[in-house]
């Protein structure tokens, strides 16, 4: 670990623990909100830090245009549905997101200039990731332990949805699990480190199956079937792998059903009305933000104002209990899509802004996935779009969300 250190600058190992901090839970910290403003606090130095190396030093960033052309545009999108929002609060906090992760893709593309970045990257990926089954695993076999000590440990509003999700039968930390599927399975098919590689490949799809949320299901069935589609040829060999998820599963869902009497496969077959419920309220907060949309084509109704926008009958706080308020309140601002929630707030010009980024990633994407080598690019970008499945029916405002969208992306495009 010294002579790691030794071999890292200053500035890169800070790149690396923003990484980390913002991608980690946010837990309580004193004299800020979170953990993760020191991560925040580290990127701002470290913007400082480039615009030196780049203006002073006369450093270059290696980059395309075209991308460099698109971001902007997308930034210059959310900015300008200031125009319209009337909760200048709500716009700023969700700026605020928009700005820090913004800022750490133009930093992802300053300090990852190769594979050794990547690597790198990749072992901070794997670390979070074996913390978040680690918090998922307390969650799930201690819930009342977690419920008396998360509100010390914690930031209040994610301590909030941790607490009402466990409430609700689920296993939720704010992570992206999943994501990491296709390393794992790249690795193990590279054979290196074949236990541990294994062991993510079967854990990740047991604590999904476990978490009660059907789109981690989704979302582990994309990148494990997307997975076998691309590395067909290569992968014979691990057969058992893909045959021991299924086994697994069959005996989770034994088990616990058994115990419970429901399981997240009971969800995707809809057989309880709070599962048709929570289905057809997304397709009508679509709508709403559909409309919202067309009332105001060009820059929408401003960031984080779609709450403010929906009919006074939807501007409502439960009073049958409080976990329904809770979780009403912790719901409500959020289309559940990546694509309606972007045409609401930020109208026709942030949607086409989001499309024409999309369409760039998937033309790349697909060049890669046409080479016959460049493997490990092909696995971070089903990585990628695994992660984006997330988006279309679930909130995109975390900072983790964004972050990985960020830096994925740097990493496919300086790993092709």
């Amino acid at each position: 670990m010294k002579s790691w250190l030794k071999k890292q600058k200053t500035a890169n190992i800070f790149y690396y623990l923003s990484f980390f901090l913002v991608l980690m839970p946010p837990f309580a910290v004193p004299f800020v909100s979170s953990s993760h403003y020191l991560g925040i606090t580290v990127i701002f130095f470290l913007f400082l830090y480039m615009l030196f190396k780049i203006f002073v030093k006369k450093e270059k960033i290696n980059v395309s245009k075209t991308l460099i052309a698109l971001f902007l545009l997308y930034i210059a999108s959310q900015s300008l549905s200031i125009i319209t929002a009337i909760d200048l609060k709500a716009y700023l906090t969700t700026y605020e997101k928009i700005l820090v992760t913004g800022t750490l893709f133009i930093l992802s593309l300053y300090f990852i200039r190769g594979e050794k970045e990547i690597k790198i990257l990749a072992i901070i990926l794997f670390i979070v990731t074996a913390l978040s089954l680690i918090i998922e695993a307390i969650i799930f076999l201690y819930p009342s332990a977690v419920l008396s000590t998360g509100k010390y440990l914690l930031n209040s509003t994610y301590e909030q949805l941790v607490a009402l999700n466990i409430n609700r039968g689920r296993v939720y930390t704010g992570g992206y699990d999943e994501v990491l599927i296709p390393l794992a399975l790249y690795y193990l098919m590279l054979g290196k480190n074949k236990r541990i590689m294994g062991l993510f490949a079967v854990v990740i799809p047991v604590f999904s199956f476990i978490s009660n949320f059907r789109t981690r299901i989704i979302m582990t069935v994309f990148a494990y079937l997307s997975f076998l589609f691309i590395f067909i040829n290569r992968i014979k060999k691990y057969w058992f792998i893909l045959v021991a998820i299924p086994v697994v599963f069959y005996f989770l869902y034994t088990i616990l059903y058994f115990q419970t009497g429901y399981t997240v496969i009971d969800r995707l077959l809809l057989s309880r009305s709070i599962d048709y419920s929570t289905i057809t309220s997304r397709i009508k907060n679509w709508g709403y933000s559909f409309d919202m949309g067309i009332s105001s084509p060009l820059f929408g109704v401003g960031l984080g104002n779609y709450y403010d926008y929906l009919p006074p009958q939807e501007q409502k706080i439960f009073t049958y209990s409080s976990q329904q308020q809770s979780e009403y309140s912790l719901a409500a601002p959020y289309p559940h899509d990546i694509f309606f929630n972007t045409f609401a707030e930020t109208g026709t010009v942030g949607l086409l802004a989001l499309i024409f980024l999309l369409i760039y990633f998937l033309k790349k994407d697909l060049q890669i996935i046409k080479t016959k080598e460049n493997g490990l690019s092909k696995a971070y970008v089903i990585s990628f779009w695994t992660l984006f499945i997330y988006g279309t029916v679930n909130p995109t405002d975390q900072l983790a969300y964004q972050t990985l969208f960020w830096v994925l992306r740097v990493m496919i495009e300086r790993g092709y």
